[in-house]
């Protein structure tokens, strides 16, 4: 184990140097087996806190038919191979809502991870703020919505998918 890390370090210390760096890396990390490691896939999932002029968000609740149906969630949907997070996110906004949004108004807010949450794989959830798109809001997928005050997102905390709630805690922090 500790030849496979030296070599693993020489050869990182060569390419550094080669390319000019200069200097060795002052890190000490492990080379860990595969075997070792249990490698659960990950589902990555965008998600729009869209807000209106008053300040609410948009909150959908999941059609009936649907995993987790009945609950209240930010919209959105999962990010496909080799798709960005922001293009996914623009994508499902308009299968979904039917709203175009551009890149240049999908400002970044937080994540949230959660171990085996979706068919026993591991989500990674992104959060982006919207606060402009053209077209109407449309439950193109028989969705109920409502739009909420930042500050009571609290009083959906029960009702929400387990990766939403604390993106509603962020949410109230960020724009009480």
């Amino acid at each position: 184990m500790a030849r496979a890390k030296q070599k693993i370090q020489d050869a990182w210390s060569k390419s550094f140097l080669k390319k000019g760096v200069g200097r060795k890396p002052s890190h000490n990390f492990e080379v860990v087996q595969q075997s070792q490691v249990a490698l659960v896939p990950t589902v990555h999932v965008s998600a729009a806190a869209i807000f209106n002029l008053e300040g609410e968000v948009l909150l959908a609740k999941r059609p009936e038919g649907k995993d987790l149906a009945g609950l209240w969630e930010f919209p959105g949907g999962k990010v496909k191979e080799g798709e960005l997070p922001e293009a996914a996110l623009i994508r499902e906004l308009n299968e979904e809502l039917g709203i175009q949004v551009e890149s240049s108004h999908v400002e970044p807010l937080t994540f949230v991870s959660c171990e085996k949450s979706i068919e026993g794989k591991n989500l990674l959830m992104y959060l982006f703020k919207v606060d402009r798109w053209k077209g109407k809001i449309t439950a193109l997928e028989e969705q109920k919505f409502a739009w909420v005050k930042v500050g009571k997102l609290n009083d959906y905390a029960d009702i929400m998918p387990q990766a939403d709630v604390p993106m509603a805690n962020t949410l109230m922090k960020m724009f009480k």
